[in-house]
Protein backbone atom coordinates (compact mmCIF):
# COMPACT_ATOMS: atom_id res chain seq x y z
CA UNK A 1 0.00 0.00 0.00
CA UNK A 2 2.93 2.64 0.26
CA UNK A 3 3.49 2.44 -3.35
CA UNK A 4 -0.28 3.79 -4.40
CA UNK A 5 0.13 6.19 -1.41
CA UNK A 6 3.13 7.86 -2.78
CA UNK A 7 0.92 7.85 -6.03
CA UNK A 8 -1.66 9.06 -4.85
CA UNK A 9 -0.02 11.65 -2.89
CA UNK A 10 -2.07 11.17 0.33
CA UNK A 11 -0.17 13.94 2.28
CA UNK A 12 -0.94 16.31 -0.63
CA UNK A 13 -4.87 15.69 -1.07
CA UNK A 14 -4.78 15.75 2.93
CA UNK A 15 -3.67 18.89 2.51
CA UNK A 16 -6.02 20.37 0.09
CA UNK A 17 -8.64 18.78 1.72
CA UNK A 18 -7.56 20.83 4.73
CA UNK A 19 -7.64 23.89 2.70
CA UNK A 20 -11.07 23.06 0.59
CA UNK A 21 -12.54 22.42 4.03
CA UNK A 22 -11.56 26.27 5.36
CA UNK A 23 -12.99 27.46 1.71
CA UNK A 24 -15.93 25.87 2.65
CA UNK A 25 -16.35 27.18 6.06
CA UNK A 26 -16.19 30.68 4.71
CA UNK A 27 -19.47 33.12 5.26
CA UNK A 28 -18.83 34.12 1.81
CA UNK A 29 -18.66 30.98 -0.20
CA UNK A 30 -21.31 30.96 -2.09
CA UNK A 31 -21.31 34.68 -3.48
CA UNK A 32 -19.64 33.49 -6.38
CA UNK A 33 -21.25 30.40 -7.24
CA UNK A 34 -19.16 29.09 -10.04
CA UNK A 35 -16.05 28.84 -8.17
CA UNK A 36 -18.48 27.51 -4.69
CA UNK A 37 -19.69 24.49 -7.13
CA UNK A 38 -15.61 23.92 -7.63
CA UNK A 39 -14.39 24.02 -4.29
CA UNK A 40 -17.24 21.45 -2.85
CA UNK A 41 -17.18 19.45 -5.69
CA UNK A 42 -13.14 19.07 -5.26
CA UNK A 43 -13.77 18.47 -1.77
CA UNK A 44 -16.08 15.52 -2.09
CA UNK A 45 -13.85 13.85 -4.84
CA UNK A 46 -10.51 14.47 -2.77
CA UNK A 47 -12.55 13.18 0.19
CA UNK A 48 -14.10 10.46 -1.55
CA UNK A 49 -10.98 8.99 -3.05
CA UNK A 50 -9.01 8.69 0.55
CA UNK A 51 -11.80 7.14 1.86
CA UNK A 52 -11.75 4.45 -0.63
CA UNK A 53 -7.60 4.31 0.26
CA UNK A 54 -7.98 4.14 3.53
CA UNK A 55 -11.18 1.09 3.49
CA UNK A 56 -9.05 -0.89 1.28
CA UNK A 57 -5.54 -0.50 3.19
CA UNK A 58 -8.05 -2.07 6.05
CA UNK A 59 -9.13 -4.54 4.09
CA UNK A 60 -5.62 -5.27 3.25
CA UNK A 61 -4.44 -5.58 7.04
CA UNK A 62 -7.53 -7.22 7.54
CA UNK A 63 -6.56 -9.91 5.66
CA UNK A 64 -3.06 -10.28 6.32
CA UNK A 65 -4.17 -10.66 9.80
CA UNK A 66 -6.41 -13.46 8.94
CA UNK A 67 -3.72 -14.67 6.61
CA UNK A 68 -0.91 -14.47 9.00
CA UNK A 69 -3.30 -16.51 12.00
CA UNK A 70 -4.06 -19.31 9.40
CA UNK A 71 -0.10 -19.81 8.76
CA UNK A 72 1.26 -19.52 12.21
CA UNK A 73 -1.68 -21.38 13.72
CA UNK A 74 -2.12 -24.09 10.67
CA UNK A 75 -5.62 -22.93 10.60
CA UNK A 76 -6.98 -23.73 7.41
CA UNK A 77 -10.42 -22.04 8.19
CA UNK A 78 -9.03 -18.57 8.28
CA UNK A 79 -6.68 -19.36 5.30
CA UNK A 80 -10.05 -20.03 3.60
CA UNK A 81 -11.84 -17.17 4.77
CA UNK A 82 -9.11 -14.74 4.31
CA UNK A 83 -8.78 -15.91 0.55
CA UNK A 84 -12.55 -17.37 -0.58
CA UNK A 85 -14.27 -14.89 1.84
CA UNK A 86 -13.72 -12.06 -0.20
CA UNK A 87 -15.29 -12.48 -3.63
CA UNK A 88 -12.11 -10.48 -4.82
CA UNK A 89 -9.88 -12.92 -4.05
CA UNK A 90 -11.98 -16.16 -4.98
CA UNK A 91 -9.83 -18.57 -6.52
CA UNK A 92 -6.41 -17.19 -5.00
CA UNK A 93 -4.12 -18.91 -3.21
CA UNK A 94 -0.77 -18.08 -1.45
CA UNK A 95 2.21 -18.07 -3.23
CA UNK A 96 4.85 -16.60 -0.92
CA UNK A 97 4.64 -15.05 2.56
CA UNK A 98 7.37 -12.70 3.93
CA UNK A 99 7.10 -10.11 6.71
CA UNK A 100 6.04 -7.10 3.82
CA UNK A 101 3.96 -8.90 1.67
CA UNK A 102 1.90 -11.72 0.75
CA UNK A 103 1.84 -12.75 -3.03
CA UNK A 104 -1.46 -14.45 -4.20
CA UNK A 105 -1.73 -16.49 -7.37
CA UNK A 106 -4.83 -17.87 -9.44
CA UNK A 107 -2.90 -19.55 -11.69
CA UNK A 108 0.04 -19.47 -13.58
CA UNK A 109 2.51 -16.13 -13.49
CA UNK A 110 -0.68 -14.08 -12.71
CA UNK A 111 0.61 -13.00 -9.32
CA UNK A 112 -0.72 -10.30 -7.35
CA UNK A 113 1.10 -8.69 -4.24
CA UNK A 114 -0.64 -7.42 -1.61
CA UNK A 115 1.18 -5.65 0.69
CA UNK A 116 1.38 -4.84 4.60
CA UNK A 117 3.23 -2.27 5.91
Amino acid sequence: MRTIEQVLDLEAMKSEIADLGEQVAAPDLWDDQANATRVTGRLSDLQGQVERFEALQGRIEDLGVLVELGVEEGDEDSLALALHGSPRLAGFGVVLQTDNFLVLSKGAGDGTTLSRQ
